[in-house]
């Protein structure tokens, strides 16, 4: 098995960067796009924070060299380098789209959280004896997920509105993601890198106009947000 830490331009593994569990990196290109991975014969590694690091480490070096990069999720394992190279092929112009959006920019997070979260409707309430335990069991289900989701737009709505003045000083985002509580509503959004320091601070000033809410900047990052999920056979960027 192979362990895939980033799709690339093409480029030479960096030989001065170990990979996970000190094995050296090694790349192929297919398509005019480029994987980077390592040897994985004991299959996915275990979340552990080196490992996590280490992963980082690869994803940063590949960066340093000056390639557009998508980093791959934590964990991304495939069968073997052929596999690889049929997932490139496959998915090159997908994949080439990808890196030109995040070509030259990081990306900076923005975890937006309410001080006071919307709550869910209370559920409704199924008339005694009128059904069995399992039907009781599947409304009182799906009365939850219909008040979830309910939140979860308010939380999306309100991110929107708030967030709106970074729109122009980002090249791109992805939509608001509310956490499972319903407190926090998460936004990454692609940034040239001489911004960073005026959109962290633009942030600053949405934080300090809204009682209520709390905002923070974190990054910058490689592209994660922005990254492909890998399957073997497929490529959903």
């Amino acid at each position: 098995m192979i362990y895939v830490y980033a799709l690339a331009d093409p480029l030479a593994p960096p030989q001065d960067q170990p990979g996970l569990g000190g094995g050296a990196l090694h790349s192929t290109v297919a398509g005019g796009v480029c994987g980077v991975y390592s040897i994985a014969d004991d299959g996915a590694p275990q979340a552990t924070p080196e490992h996590l690091w280490q992963h980082e480490a690869v994803v940063e070096r590949i960066i340093d060299a000056g390639a557009a990069t998508l980093p791959t999720r934590f964990g991304t394992v495939l069968s073997d380098a052929d596999e690889l190279n049929r997932m490139l092929a496959e998915q090159a112009d997908t994949i080439g789209a990808a890196l030109d959006r995040v070509r030259g920019l990081v990306e900076v997070g923005v975890r937006l959280r309410l001080v006071d979260p919307p709550q869910a409707s209370a559920p409704t309430e199924d008339p005694a004896g009128e059904t069995g335990a399992g039907r009781a069991y599947l409304m009182r289900r799906l009365e939850e997920e219909r008040r979830r989701r309910e939140r979860d737009s308010t939380l999306r709505g309100t991110a929107r509105r708030v967030l709106a003045p970074l729109d122009g000083l980002a090249k791109d985002a992805t939509a608001p993601t509310p956490s499972r509580s319903g407190e926090v509503v998460s936004t990454a959004y692609l940034v040239a890198p001489g911004d960073v320091s005026a959109f962290s601070a633009h942030v600053a000033s949405i934080d300090a106009a809204h009682d209520g809410l709390e905002l923070v900047a974190t990054g910058p990052w490689p592209a994660y947000s922005f990254a492909p999920v890998l399957t073997e056979g497929t490529a959903h960027v």
